[in-house]
């Protein structure tokens, strides 16, 4: 494995980590909690945020 490109690794990742449910996902509480708190943020501030497209154009 250690021979492989990080895109090859994250080829063979993908099957797997898509055959997971959102809730089999192992988040820590922390990384749920930062997670739920910038939803809401954006939530709240629709009309002032931007679309990644628009704030990091590329």
């Amino acid at each position: 494995m250690r021979k492989r490109t990080p895109a090859r690794k994250l080829e063979l990742l993908e099957p797997i980590s898509e055959s997971l449910e959102q809730d089999e996902m192992p988040v820590s509480s922390d990384a749920r909690a930062e997670v739920e708190s910038r939803l809401k943020t954006c939530d709240e501030n629709r009309k002032t945020t931007l679309p990644w497209g628009r704030a990091a154009p590329a």
